[in-house]
């Protein structure tokens, strides 16, 4: 809800920072209807992983090669665009535009304006590729808004080849509330 005043910020609200270790209670905590309305907001925990560093290389590849902007598609291709209109492909990983929005969450990219699929690297986004900036380690967004990040942060090392496959998830921390939110 925007306070007072706050309906001419030029900005949103920031996110608020919580540790890691409380995350968990305030995700599940979202699954319970508002006492006032009545209406259920879940909040969605995301991370940093290599598909999102694989569109932020992409991304820095194509700026180095003189494309400010680049078409990020929903397979696994980047199309930069050129000032002279010439696009120059670039494979990533499969969902590229999943990944590009989020990275956006992250600070790390910034989306040029609403239904369009054109994202470039942020200052901060290049910092972190080149081991310069950290990142929170998980964000809470409901609604594609940050809600939550987490207070502990990670670097460009730690997270480069992390795959989100069955072994990650069978090794989380919250697998055992991953199972318990499976419906019978």
């Amino acid at each position: 809800m925007i306070g007072h005043g706050q309906g001419m910020l030029p900005f949103g609200p920031r996110a608020a920072e919580v540790p890691e270790a409380e995350m968990l209670d305030l995700v599940e905590d979202s699954h319970e209807p508002c006492p006032h309305c009545g209406g259920k907001a879940t909040l969605s925990p995301h991370r940093m992983d290599r598909s999102k560093v694989g569109v932020l290389e992409a991304l820095a590849s194509l700026m180095v090669q003189g494309c400010p902007w680049a078409r990020v598609e929903t397979g696994r291709a980047v199309i930069g665009i050129r000032e002279d209109g010439e696009e120059i492909p670039y494979s990533t990983p499969y969902r590229a535009d999943q990944h590009a929005m989020r990275l956006t969450w992250f600070g790390l990219v910034e989306h040029e304006k609403a239904r369009s699929a054109r994202y470039r690297i942020t200052e901060r986004g290049w910092d972190f590729l080149h081991g310069m900036a950290q990142v929170p380690a998980k964000i809470l967004c409901r609604q594609g808004l940050v809600v939550f990040q987490s207070a502990e942060r990670v670097r460009i090392d730690q997270v480069r080849g992390v795959k989100l496959d069955k072994a990650y998830w069978d090794a989380y921390p919250w697998a055992e509330w991953h199972q318990h939110q499976a419906p019978a």
